[in-house]
């Protein structure tokens, strides 16, 4: 075979050629793109299971003001005349596993004492429904006998608002902080937060009675919300949604609303014109108007002046608290592109100390069985099915890989 040499000086032609045809480029600098996985977990036990609901109820001196007194108001709402109260009735007295707390502990000079847990989250095995209503039953006499003339001092209607310390007590409870079911606080107050001895009496914006600085008898008489609100935050952000009523004609007022309405969307739980199937009825508003990008009616909290009016609001809390899709899980975070999205499942069984034994890989899941939308995962079909039927002794875990553009 013969080589063809080229000589240099035709190489060289070849070479201007060759740069005279090419053509330039700009080329404009690109910021690196970085990205970030989160993992969220969820351990999935029969989602059947009830909710935790602690009801943390207001007893401070103003609960005594109106006629009849607020107490009495708040009585027959709870408690009913026969089986028709929230803690009585068949209907609503199991719609979860019920603890209660009050507050404050008032005595002597100090109005201010941090609430207490009376009763604990009930433990009801299989959430057994007998169980559930003797938990009802002993918190619906204990709230019975509250008053100003209770001789236990924990039911003695008396003292400040100390409303941030109370929730921060309740809510590190290990019964109030559980993977498996929801956690709400239903929060039943008459008044606004006070009690904070950290604040400046002479510097305070307002006082809790709505009177000017300064605050009298001490700065524990100042209007102490920021710090109600931070700590209602605080629990949203652990998983316990607090769900805020307001009882009494007080927080009809134009100094509650502000702060009860703050509460009411930090804990999670504001009014919504929505049912539990999705579907929008501005009617659950009342007279008042739906925001019709978020769908909040325009007060966030639940505002009762009397009895009939408590047991309305406790009926559609009682309706969202029970309801819920099963299959859906809203994220904590999102991810940028729904593409950025995995989610995997795993099952498994435990033993009776809760050791899990996952006996099936982790399976990568597809788009055929779920949908993602706003922030929410829905399982469908019989990866919904495998949820549907879990157990404590065969949990299922549920972990969504979120990937975030940086």
């Amino acid at each position: 075979m013969r080589l063809k040499i080229l000589s240099l000086a035709a190489a060289a032609a070849a070479s201007v050629g060759a740069v005279a045809a090419c053509q330039t480029y700009d080329f404009e600098p690109v910021e690196p793109l970085a990205l970030a996985k989160t993992n969220q977990v969820k351990k999935v036990v029969a989602r059947k299971s009830k909710p935790n609901l602690m009801l943390v109820v207001d007893k401070s001196g103003s609960m005594k003001d109106e006629t009849p007194p607020r107490i009495s108001e708040l009585q027959r709402a709870m408690v009913g005349t026969s089986a028709d109260g929230f803690l009585t009735s068949p209907v609503t007295a199991t719609v979860g596993r019920m603890g209660l707390a009050v507050f404050p502990t008032a005595s002597g000079s100090n109005p201010c004492g941090t609430g207490k847990m009376i009763y604990d989250i009930v433990n009801a095995p299989a959430d057994e429904e007998a169980a559930l209503s003797t938990a009802s039953q002993q918190i619906a006499a204990f709230i019975q006998g509250m008053g100003p003339s209770a001789t236990n001092p924990d039911q003695q209607v008396s003292g400040g608002t100390p409303t941030a310390a109370t929730l921060a007590l309740i809510g590190s409870l290990p019964s109030l902080n559980t993977e498996e079911r929801d956690d709400f606080i239903l929060l039943l107050t008459d008044g606004l937060p006070n009690c904070n001895a950290g604040l400046q009496g002479n510097q305070c914006i307002v006082c809790a009675d709505g009177s000017p600085p300064p605050c009298s008898p001490d700065a524990r008489s100042c209007l102490d919300d920021a710090s109600a609100v931070t700590q209602i935050q605080s629990l949203n952000s652990r998983g316990v949604r607090t769900i805020v009523v307001g009882f009494g004609s007080d927080t009809a007022g134009t100094l509650a609303a502000p702060p009860l309405n703050a509460m009411a969307e930090a804990g999670g739980m504001p009014r919504k014109c929505v049912k539990p199937d999705g579907s929008r009825d501005p009617a659950l508003c009342g007279s008042e108007s739906c925001d019709a990008a978020t769908n909040v009616c325009a007060t966030r909290f639940y505002k009762s002046k009397n009895a009939s009016e408590l047991a309305a609001a406790l009926q559609q809390i009682t309706t969202l608290v029970g309801a819920g899709n099963p299959c859906e899980y809203a994220l904590d975070s999102v991810p940028s592109t729904p593409e950025l999205l995995q989610v995997t499942l795993a099952a498994g069984t435990s033993d009776a100390q809760g050791n899990v034994k996952w006996d099936e890989p982790v399976l990568q899941k597809s788009s055929t069985d779920y949908t993602y939308a706003d922030g929410k995962v829905t399982f469908i079909g019989g990866t919904c099915s495998r949820i549907l039927g879990a157990t404590p002794t065969k949990p299922v875990n549920v972990e969504f890989g979120i990937i975030q553009a940086l």
